[in-house]
Parts: structure tokens; sequence; C-alpha cells
């Protein structure tokens, strides 16, 4: 027995027959895949949702490669989402982790440098609303190669717009072309 209706016990059958009588089977899911692909190793995570139901975007699902950052998601057309950003699924989505260098990556890597080494940016960094200065330390050399990208201290932060490096030591930034 399934349970009790109207003062008689209910079959599973029973139970399916008024279910489908009420709730005819007209609703439409979307699947949402998170993926990732490092190494030429994909992983992927995927959660079905009813068509048109709003969603928050989860954080990283995926281990994020070394000097790297987890940037946020893209879609097909290249649109970025952030974790925790609110969006509503109409259609199945696809979602790439996207990583590279943060702000805070490169701030990082400035801090542990010591005696010389070269960093070499593998995208365009922007600086957060909550950012600070980037430091070379005394008796440290510090090779950037910008590999084409740039460093943007500029909008919305509250570094000065002369300050995005502090250099006590040796700065040497490398711009191909």
């Amino acid at each position: 027995y399934f349970g009790w209706i109207s003062g008689a016990f209910m079959t599973e059958s029973m139970a399916e027959v008024i279910w489908k009588k009420n709730f005819p089977d007209t609703l439409e899911y979307c699947t949402l895949t998170y993926t990732d692909e490092i190494n030429g190793k994909v992983e992927e995570q995927s959660v079905r949702v009813l068509k048109g139901t709003k969603v928050n975007i989860l954080r990283n699902l995926f281990s994020v490669p070394e000097n790297t950052d987890f940037l946020g998601w893209q879609d097909a057309s290249s649109q970025t989402y952030k974790a925790g950003q609110e969006i509503t699924v109409n259609s199945d989505m696809v979602l790439t982790a996207t990583f590279g260098m943060s702000w805070n990556s490169l701030r990082r890597l400035f801090s542990l440098a010591r005696g010389e080494i070269t960093i070499n940016l593998n995208a365009d960094v922007t600086a957060g609303p909550d950012s600070s200065e980037i430091l070379v330390y005394e008796g440290v050399t510090v090779h950037l190669n910008m590999n084409g990208h740039t460093i943007d201290g500029s909008s919305g932060t509250s570094l000065s717009p002369h300050a995005v490096f502090v250099v006590y030591g040796t700065l040497d930034i490398v711009v191909p072309g």
C-alpha cells in the first residue's frame, strides 16, 4: 500500500493516476552543466532544473591551476558569470570555469619573490575596489613579461592613479613589440 485516501488504502498505481490527472507531465527541464578542462582532462558536473527557474551560480568546483585564480564561469557566448550571481535558466547551458591571473594572485607572486624572478602574465589583470599596490621589495628583481596583456589599476579602485607598483627593489617590465 502507498498511502491513505478517503478512508481506504491507496496503491502506488492509484496514486500515479491521481497525480497524472491533477499534475500533467508538461514540465520542461533544462540541464545546467559546469565544466572545466585542464591539461586535456575534462571534468563536469550537471544539475537538472525546471525551465525558467532562477539559480545562483556555484562557486568553483574544480582544481585551480598553479599561480592562477578562479575568475568565473563563461557560457558559449563568452559571457562571464560570478559565483553567487543569480540567473534564469531557460535552456540547457554549459558554463566553463575560467582561470587566470587576478590582482590578488599577481600581488601574491610579487610578495613571495626572493632574489630574481620572472613573472609571465597569462591574462589582463584589473584591480578591484579593495585592491592595494603591488610591492617589489628591496633586494628583489622582478622581470614582468606582459605577453600582450595589460595591468589596469584605474577602474573604481582605492589605488592612487600613480601607484600601481611601489618599488623598493628592481622592476623590469617587458612589453613585446
